[in-house]
């Protein structure tokens, strides 16, 4: 683990929700706990979005899932969220366009990650 002068600034405040800078880097494959549609706060207002939202039982943080990632998982796992309880997805950081700016994301493989404890 890396001590806090040589990590990502985003990681000096403290998120319930996955960001790319969690993952420092590298690829990290979780198993899917949950999937549901929950009510989000919009940044710098008080009005809610509905989103749908990813719990794993190895990480506490919630991800937020996007239309791009949701297919993602959808091609690995069938179109029924229901049964992606138990399956394993693996998660990277990358770059996007967001307007005119390249902003941090996550992205799901679009491959089945290797059973556990195979190598």
């Amino acid at each position: 683990m890396s001590d806090e002068s040589d990590s990502h600034w985003k990681l000096m405040f403290p998120s319930e929700y996955l960001a790319a800078a969690d993952f420092r880097g590298k690829d990290v494959t979780l198993t899917i706990k949950s999937v549901t549609v929950e009510d989000l706060p919009l940044a710098g207002t008080s009005d809610k979005e509905r989103r749908p939202v990813v719990r794993f039982h190895e990480s506490p943080k919630r991800f937020v899932m996007n239309k791009t990632n949701a297919k993602s998982i959808a091609k690995l796992h069938g179109n029924i969220t229901s049964r992606w309880t138990g399956k394993r997805v693996s998660l990277y950081p990358t770059m996007t366009k967001f307007g005119r700016e390249s902003v941090e994301c996550i992205r799901v493989r679009e491959q089945l990650p290797p059973a556990k404890g195979a190598s």
